[in-house]
């Protein structure tokens, strides 16, 4: 009757069929005892003697328990505001939870039961009916009776099985068909005891219910993540949820204050006026309302919010007050913040990158206005000189676009090694000489004699403060002094650059290492450049486990960066870690068996010679497939496999060769452009021994393979 593999509902609503069907099929309740049966219709008479309010529920229970039954519902028909509609007046089972539940008769399975009126059975009835699927169970057979009152069919028991295992049959339908009238008849005794007024007292149950209602809107607000308030028609406050004490503190509840009283307390005194004004002018012309607002929390921060506010009535209209509700947009309003800081930061860098380009672009347009000239070619050794030097300053601002894009994007690699500070400070000294010789300033220099150690890139280093002292001797005028201060400080190495230059404004210093900032360009003292180098010092520092600080005075006051950078580990025996390496063999490879596998031909062969001139014995393969054919013929000791190749790429390969016992001890090192933190965990995690990133240098191979 039912198709299982597409979940479609099969259904039949005819009398007769139902019953001819069920008949055919075998009794699948085990040990169903006749006798049971007939004493559970006994205690159903007696409740409908006793107690014919609560049968309705008894008989739900008794349909599960007697049927096998995983649900059980029982549906009365009545009129709805939509039309015809069915509420589920009793419920056992898996559906406990929905008693009293509306729906329209169109979406009930006993809906259908009730127009028919017959039995119904349906396979997978929550693919038809929408009150089952709404209901959260999905039943794998349901079956349903009508009841009558007084001839017309008033209502449905319907009975549901969630297993494959079971279904149900005539001795089901039968028992359905008699407890449905005791369906019929405890609908029939209530409502006469309804009529009547009998033990039941109408104005009890209507003050219960409206006090129902409080409690569940109390709790529902409370529950909710905005603040709920109410005002009645004189802007008396009524009502503050819980959720406005615990933020601001505010005190909640009726008569907490008026709309000129206390509960506007928390309010940023700037924006109370406005947001009093706004207030007041809706609930004088009873309209809509919607103020944005700082608000104090009680972590003591302030926080925006977004009010919204309507007038509500009662059910004969007579305006009864405000109700309204404020969410806390904070994030949205820093972001909004953030986006419009971004926007502006982009078309200052547009106006100066434009500005940086027609500097140069100027003097080489004069110069192809000059070489028109008749007399140009007296003048073209100048100019094309002159020329040389634009094009190397428009290189210069490109790669440093380019350089900075990579480093704050940690497209980089660093090389660490143990390096002196000392040497990387005098390593910038010279790089920056000129700039700070051409201004005459006087460049003071303290450097401890004891030897700092860090770990480190030193190249990138001493970018950094190559960096910093050209950045000192720019922003000082002529004949200023310059100090370099390095001491150690609880385990870090503090390098100072300081200048008696035209300092930082305080509200510029907490943004002077963001991107395309520049400070000294607002008052009038541009230097050229891109406000990005202070962005690329910053990244570096941080790339370095280390941290960076502005500090000024004010303006013409000068500058100070500190730079704190830990100190490398200390480590025992470097002098003969040293000799060891100068006295490295002239084949530190000898006896090894290295495969070396790369679709880059050019890459795989200069590798090859340079290991072989290690004294390694090299094979060469070009991609996945001849790779493994050649660790089976030539049984390596490590192989050095790119990752990305076309085919077979070097996962794949990696996963073989690990899965091949005779290759247990072999090391595998990946060969990659890719060389972040994740890049590694990755490489590592799937089987490779060593993680290097090209273009490898002979220092990398010596401290994985020698």
């Amino acid at each position: 009757m039912a198709d299982s593999s597409t979940g479609s509902a099969v259904g039949y609503r005819d009398d007769a069929v139902v019953a001819a069907l069920l008949r055919g099929r075998e009794t699948h309740v085990a040990g169903r005892d006749p006798r049971a049966e007939r004493a559970a219709l006994a205690a159903l008479a007696q409740h409908l003697a006793d107690d014919p309010e609560l049968l309705l529920q008894r008989v739900a229970e008794a349909v599960r328990e007697l049927c096998a039954a995983d649900s059980v519902v029982i549906a009365v028909r009545e009129a709805g505001p939509d039309g015809e509609q069915v509420r589920w007046n009793a419920v056992a089972g898996g559906l406990a939870g929905c008693a009293g539940q509306r729906w329209p008769l169109r979406s009930c399975p006993c809906g259908a039961s009730v127009l028919a009126d017959g039995a119904v059975l349906f396979a997978r009835p929550a693919a038809e009916f929408e009150s089952v699927r709404v209901a959260g169970v999905d039943p794998c057979e349901a079956l349903g009776v009508p009841w009558r009152v007084r001839g017309r069919t008033a209502g449905a028991l319907v009975a549901m099985l969630d297993g494959e295992d079971r279904h149900f049959d005539a001795d089901d339908l039968q028992l359905l068909r008699e407890l449905a009238g005791f369906a019929a008849a405890a609908h029939q005794a209530g409502g006469a005891r309804e009529r009547s007024g009998m033990n039941i007292d109408i104005d009890e149950r209507a003050e219960d219910a409206l006090r129902e209602s409080e409690a569940r809107f109390r709790a529902l607000a409370d529950a909710s993540p905005a603040l709920v308030y109410q005002f009645d028609p004189d802007g008396q406050l009524m009502y503050l949820n819980r959720r406005v004490q615990d933020d601001s503190g505010a005190a909640g509840g009726r008569g907490s204050g008026t709309a000129a009283g206390g509960w506007h307390a928390p309010v940023l005194p700037g924006d109370l006026q406005a947001y009093l004004g706004e207030v007041c002018d809706a609930i004088r012309r009873r309209g809509v309302g919607i103020q944005r607002v700082r608000v104090r929390a009680r972590d003591g921060s302030w926080r925006w919010f977004e009010s919204h506010a309507a007038p509500w009535h009662s059910d004969d209209g007579v305006h009864r007050g405000y109700v309204g509700i404020s969410l806390d947009i904070t994030g949205a309003v820093q972001a909004e913040e953030a986006l419009r800081d971004a926007d502006r930061r982009k078309d200052e860098f547009l106006a100066t990158l434009a500005h940086e380009l027609r500097n140069p672009l100027g003097p080489i347009s004069n110069a192809v206005q000059l070489m028109r000239r008749p007399d140009g070619r007296r003048q073209a050794d100048r100019v094309v000189e002159m020329v040389g030097r634009q094009v190397r300053q428009i290189v210069r601002l490109v790669d440093d676009l380019m350089e900075v894009s990579r480093i704050t994007r940690g497209k980089i690699d660093l090389r660490l090694e143990r390096v002196p500070v000392a040497e990387v400070i005098h390593n910038a000294v010279e790089t920056s000489q000129l700039a700070i010789g051409g201004a005459g300033h006087q460049l003071d220099l303290s450097v401890p004699g004891e030897p700092l150690m860090l770990m480190a890139d030193r190249l990138r280093l001493t970018q950094v403060f190559a960096n910093l002292l050209n950045n000192a001797a720019k922003y000082t005028d002529a004949g200023g002094r310059i100090r370099v201060d390095v001491w150690r400080e609880d385990g870090l190495v503090a390098v100072s650059v300081r200048d008696t230059g035209i300092g930082i404004p305080a509200e510029a210093l907490p943004r002077v290492f963001d991107m395309f900032a520049q400070a000294h360009r607002a008052l009038g003292r541009g230097q050229g450049g891109l406000g990005i180098g202070l962005t690329m010092v910053r990244s570096l520092v941080e790339m370095h486990h280390g941290t960076v600080e502005a500090h000024s005075a004010g303006s013409g006051l000068g500058s100070e960066f500190v730079v704190r950078l830990p100190l490398a580990p200390a480590q025992d025996g470097c002098i003969e870690q040293s000799r060891a390496a100068e006295a490295r063999p002239d084949a530190p490879f000898a006896g090894q068996r290295i495969l070396v596998v790369d679709d880059n031909h050019d890459a795989a062969d200069t590798l090859a010679l340079l290991l072989a001139g290690e004294g390694a014995e090299v094979r060469v393969a070009y991609d996945g497939r001849a790779a493994l054919a050649a660790a089976v013929a030539f049984l390596p000791s490590s192989v050095l496999l790119d990752i990305a190749m076309p085919g077979m790429d070097g996962w794949e390969v990696a996963r073989r060769l690990r899965q091949d016992e005779r290759f247990a001890g072999m090391r595998i090192i990946a060969l990659t452009g890719w060389g972040q933190d994740s890049d590694r965990r990755q490489t590592r995690n799937r089987g490779f021994s060593h993680h290097l990133t090209k273009p490898v240098s002979l220092e990398e191979l010596h401290s994985i393979l020698a």
